[in-house]
Parts: C-alpha cells; sequence; structure tokens
C-alpha cells in the first residue's frame, strides 16, 4: 500500500461527520500528496542526490564555507523528506493495522457460528 495506491483506489471523502476510516485515509493521502507538490518532491529528490555526491566530494572541506552551506541544504532537505516520509509510512501502518483488526474480528465471528 502506498500513498498513489490510496488516491488510485478513490476512496471517497465523506464529511467530517462519517466515521470512515477509507475516508479519512484518503483524506491523509490526499494531504500528503499535496505536500509532495508544494515541496516540488521530484526536484527536490535531485537536489538531495547532488547534494549528496558534492558531501562525498574528497576536497569538500578545502572550502570550509561551501562545505557548510551544503552540509545545512543537504540537512534541511533531509529533514523536509524524512517528514513527509514518517506521515506516509504512518498512515500505511494505520490502515495495515485496521484491516488486520477487521481481518480478526471476521475470524473471531466465524469461530463463535
Amino acid at each position: 500500500m502506498t500513498v498513489d495506491r490510496i488516491i488510485a483506489s478513490n476512496w471517497a471523502i465523506l464529511d467530517e461527520s462519517e466515521s470512515d476510516w477509507k475516508s479519512h485515509a484518503a483524506a491523509l493521502a490526499q494531504s500528503i500528496q499535496v505536500i509532495k507538490k508544494r515541496l516540488q518532491w521530484k526536484k527536490l529528490m535531485v537536489r538531495l542526490d547532488l547534494l549528496s555526491a558534492q558531501l562525498n566530494k574528497p576536497d569538500l572541506w578545502d572550502d570550509p564555507v561551501l562545505a557548510g552551506s551544503l552540509s545545512r541544504e543537504h540537512g534541511s532537505v533531509m529533514g523536509k523528506m524524512k517528514e513527509v516520509k514518517a506521515l506516509e509510512q504512518d498512515l500505511i501502518e494505520h490502515i495495515d493495522m485496521i484491516k488486520l483488526v477487521r481481518e480478526e474480528a471476521e475470524a473471531s465471528d466465524l469461530e463463535s457460528v
């Protein structure tokens, strides 16, 4: 399960007063997608790769000011990406837990019959 798969599933987003877990998951997935768009996620990944390559150069610290600047930017980009990935992972874990609980409840109902 991924945020993109949740969006592709076209789960309806219901009014907040209605308590449907798929609706809440779909709303969260769309919010994560908006965050990624605002951050220009693909450009951010390219920038991270570029920064990582520059930070791995053996002569990086020949210019300490540049090295410090690159290191700070790398940390900032990594932090943004880590936060968004954590949101995605939390959403997916919650969905998996809900599905597991529902399956166990159904199995328990069948056993009691």
